[in-house]
């Protein structure tokens, strides 16, 4: 039918944080997705949130590293925002949902990009692409930025130069 690369929305391979989450699906079904794309010569990028309920670093990193395994041709990776008339907003109005801090986020997200630049996974986008109303207000909480790509490029730049200069002292 004319379909030539399928994108899943994993978002998480933690199955408490797919729960929190009401995503609907588990890690395990995940995997039997790729399996059949896989075995069906399908190619397929992976989708990967940051941030979300019942999340935590270490979670996020063990993520990464299990999509990297199932080795997509590709992904994207987006912070948790909290979005204006979301099931989220109303978490995080009753306390129930901590959304990162843009640092916290963009300090993880380098991490989780160097993960798939060492299994040479390009990331085909790093944060939500920009939009009137994300910018208008409607993004109330957590890590929009509007350039949320570059800042996470920027400290893996800095990360580098940082080795460079202990290197040289």
């Amino acid at each position: 039918h004319g379909v030539q690369t399928v994108e899943l929305g994993v978002q998480s391979m933690q199955n408490q944080v797919l729960a929190a989450s009401g995503r609907g699906h588990t890690a395990e079904d995940t995997i039997r997705a790729v399996s059949a794309l896989s075995s069906a010569g399908m190619p397929f990028v992976l989708q990967m949130m940051v941030g979300l309920p019942d999340d935590d670093d270490m979670g996020t990193l063990d993520t990464a590293r299990k999509i990297a395994a199932l080795s997509p041709i590709g992904v994207r990776v987006y912070p948790t925002v909290v979005i204006r008339d979301t099931e989220l907003e109303a978490l995080w109005h009753a306390g129930r949902y901590h959304p990162l801090e843009l640092e916290h986020a963009v300090e993880l997200c380098a991490q989780v990009a160097q993960i798939f630049e060492d299994k040479s996974i390009p990331i085909i986008r790093m944060g939500l692409n920009p939009t009137e109303d994300l910018n208008g207000g409607d993004a109330l909480a957590g890590s929009y930025h509007p350039a949320f790509g570059q800042l996470v490029s920027a400290r893996r730049r800095l990360w580098t130069l940082q080795k460079l200069l202990k290197e040289v002292k």
